[in-house]
């Protein structure tokens, strides 16, 4: 918007000063001190315009209205003067001083989020899922002072081999589990969305949940499935990795959903987006110092892992090759999307 166009918007759409909506009977009142309806009374008396019958009733309306007429005079005058020397220079001054605070305000806002404790939202199908994705990269946020969330989807209730455990024992199981592993890692707190095990698919319905959460939280890092990993045979992983990779868009822009707009709840745009077990990982998180953490987490998924006992050697394993390959002792990898 240029100078000129700044004037105008402030002074209003005709380049005159505002005016207020300030009825008859409020000027009398407001000049002689009389009451709206007695002041009816003298604009029906006196059989004049309400401003003349003020003066008529009021010698010190007559001294305040000759007042402001002078001040207005002198006012024209000092335009015309502007006008012939100085006009172009007092458009460009007025704006320019607004300029200056406008950026001394955004120099604050920008001090503000870089003091700001930074944000992760991390969104698996199952419990344990968001552990064995990038537990060395959660614990590693937590330790540098991030807000972790973990989002569970699925409640985890067809995840078992005893034919003894219910899905609805099995399930709640599960949580306890979700929440002792996050606790582990530093995590702050687990949302448990509780679809069935093995029945998600990507609707719209979950974009739009996923959408709300990433808009209520504002994380700046948000970690999910690869949802065009080859040959990856849950479906659940699929339907989290498409409903997450869809509910950054629609949290980000705000023609989709626009009724949380009108709530208060606006849109969010995440920094960047880490997809793990990624089919083309191209970004790689060094977690030397969380390996321990990441397998203590893990240790606490007792339904899944405790028939297993070499998985604590399968993932050192893998993540010391792929911290080898890269200088580190140990590492995640993940396929980073800039948003």
């Amino acid at each position: 918007m240029d100078t000129i166009d700044r004037v105008a918007l402030h002074r209003g759409r005709d380049n005159r000063a505002p005016t207020f909506d300030v009825s008859d009977d409020d000027i009398i009142a407001r000049i002689v001190g009389a009451t709206p309806r007695a002041a009816a009374l003298i604009i029906w008396a006196v059989g004049s315009t309400p401003r003349a019958a003020a003066l008529i009733m009021c010698p010190a309306g007559l001294i305040m209205w000759t007042m402001g007429l002078i001040r207005r005079t002198l006012g024209v005058i000092r335009g015309s003067i502007m006008c012939g020397r100085g006009i172009a220079a007092s458009r460009i001054h007025m704006p320019t001083r607004r300029r200056a605070v406008f950026i001394l305000n955004m120099s604050e806002h920008h001090m503000t989020e870089a003091t700001e404790r930074k944000r992760a939202l991390v969104i698996g199908a199952h419990p344990d899922d968001n552990e064995f994705g990038a537990g060395g990269a959660s614990a590693k946020l937590a330790a540098h002072g991030w807000d972790v969330t973990f989002i569970i989807v699925t409640n985890g209730n067809k995840g078992s081999h005893d034919p003894g455990i219910s899905p609805y024992q099995l399930s709640e199981i599960r949580e306890q589990e979700q929440r002792a592993a996050a606790a582990v890692l530093g995590v702050q707190r687990v949302i448990f969305l509780r679809n069935n095990d093995g029945e998600l698919e990507s609707t719209f319905a979950l974009r739009a949940e996923i959408a709300l959460y990433i808009r209520h939280f504002k994380p700046h890092y948000v970690f999910t499935h690869d949802p065009w990993k080859h040959y990856m045979l849950h479906p659940d992983h699929r339907a989290v990795g498409f409903a997450t990779i869809e509910g950054i868009v629609s949290a980000r822009d705000h023609l989709f959903m626009p009724g949380l707009g009108q709530i208060g709840i606006a849109v969010w745009r995440p920094e960047a987006l880490f997809l793990w077990s990624a089919e083309q990982p191209d970004y790689v998180e060094d977690v030397s110092g969380f390996v321990d953490q990441k397998i203590a987490a893990l240790v606490e998924h007792h339904t899944q892992l405790d028939e297993n006992q070499e998985w604590q050697t399968r993932v050192r394993q893998r993540m010391a090759e792929l911290g080898q390959e890269h200088g580190f002792a140990a590492a995640e990898s993940f396929r980073k999307l800039t948003l």
